[in-house]
């Protein structure tokens, strides 16, 4: 049984048709083949399910666990009972006469992803048959041109999507081959939203921050057609054209995340995203150069250097206001980059600059704390490369609170 804490590489420890878990840095991970969902548990859980190997009454289960941690069985009692439980509910673990022991069954042939198919055409998705009063159309570049069509109605709802949806558009670089490989058509009205993905049509609830977030989801599958989409982050990412390698800054909102991915836009940093960030499935940074989400706090900063922002109009949304800020990219600026660094920054606006070097399994709850997705129909060996790749890329929490200070180091980090 692997040590506590400790570091070693990824280990596989159980694979079923739709389930593969795996021992990371001392921690249970659990993955759903299908649908890429992810559970992360304690180093006792790790345990249980190595003890589970064997077939196992609950008080037999409990012993061994105290055992193991040299304490009273009463101590882990409640928290293996909760366990099991939770693990019967998901269909992990069966129980006969008090008996228990792991239900998912070992299976050799690795699960492979459908091709995502690709088209011209654009077909406008209907939205209740009602009266769309909004249109307008993009043709932007990834790595291959993409049409996009957005349809909406003039109702207070669909406006304010609308208009949100706009300003995180304009942020992409505009194709200059007026031709497209792929197509994105999407109808707002009210509580609802169709996406028309090269004409495969389907709907959402009309909450702006799912309606973002599937469409650049989309735009991921249909801008990037040679690539296979690992995983997607709630992250910011610029790419150093000193080290050639891109960095992720994955966070929640108000991390100052955009702040700085939009710092480093100003000392000659190529902008990659500030939204969401794709992994491809050998590693690589699939950039979505999103307009740069800035809250009221940050606007004095960049206004001399953008002074297209005193124009911009403020976007309200879940409580929040922000402007929209289109940076310049250069053309080749939506091809994959390597990923060179994980940094997880966090603003103290009265502190010094502290780095500190993080574990795998702090990196990992960072991401999913931050907002992370596996995609769906992932092999067993794509999802091992995703989390080795946790081990062999370098990661830091910064805490900053100047600007120049924090891009000097990363353009210099020890």
């Amino acid at each position: 049984m692997p040590p506590e804490n400790s570091e070693c590489p990824p280990w596989l420890i159980g694979r079923g048709e739709r389930l593969c878990a795996w021992c990371f840095d001392g921690h249970l991970i659990l993955v759903q083949l299908d649908s890429g969902a992810l559970r992360l548990y304690n180093p006792s859980a790790l345990a249980v399910w190595l003890l589970l190997a064997e077939e196992l009454s609950a008080q037999s289960l409990i012993s061994q666990l105290a055992d193991l941690y040299h304490v009273a069985p009463e101590t882990v009692s409640e928290g293996v009972c909760a366990l099991l439980d939770e693990w019967r509910e998901l269909g992990l673990v069966g129980r006969e006469n008090d008996i228990y022991r792991l239900t998912y069954q070992i299976h050799d042939a690795s699960l492979e992803c459908e091709e995502v198919s690709s088209s011209a055409t654009v077909d406008r998705p209907s939205c209740n048959g009602s009266l769309i009063e909004h249109r307008i159309t993009y043709l932007i570049t990834l790595a291959v041109p993409v049409a996009i069509e957005i349809y909406a109605a003039d109702d207070a709802q669909s406006n304010a999507i609308f208009q949100r949806l706009c300003t995180i558009l304009d942020g992409f670089p505009k194709s200059k081959v007026m031709c497209s490989e792929s197509s994105l058509a999407i109808s707002i009205q009210g509580g609802t939203v169709a996406f028309s993905e090269d004409g495969d049509a389907s709907r959402v609830n009309a909450d702006p921050t799912e309606v973002i977030g599937q469409t650049l989801l989309r735009l991921l599958r249909l801008g990037y057609p040679g690539e296979r989409i690992a995983a997607t982050i709630h992250a910011a990412a610029a790419f150093n054209p000193a080290t050639r390698e891109g960095v992720i800054f994955p966070g929640i909102s108000g991390a100052g995340k955009s702040t700085l991915a939009v710092a480093l836009s100003e000392r000659g940093w190529r902008y990659l995203g500030d939204d969401v960030v794709g992994l491809s499935g050998d590693g690589r940074i699939m950039p979505l150069p999103t307009a740069a989400s800035l809250k009221p706090n940050s606007w004095g900063i960049f206004t001399r250097h953008y002074s297209a922002l005193e124009g911009l109009p403020l976007i309200t949304y879940s409580g929040k206001s922000a402007k929209y800020l289109p940076l310049a990219t250069e053309q080749d600026g939506t091809s994959v980059v390597p990923l060179g660094r994980w940094v997880l920054p966090v603003f103290e606006p009265e502190g010094s600059l502290e780095v500190e070097k993080i574990s795998p399994i702090e990196l990992l709850q960072g991401l999913m704390e931050a907002g992370m997705g596996l995609s769906g129909q992932l092999s067993e060996g794509e999802v091992d490369g995703f989390m080795s790749r946790l081990y062999q890329i370098p990661a830091q929490r910064i805490k900053y609170s100047n600007l120049d200070e924090v891009a000097r180091w990363l353009e210099n980090p020890v």
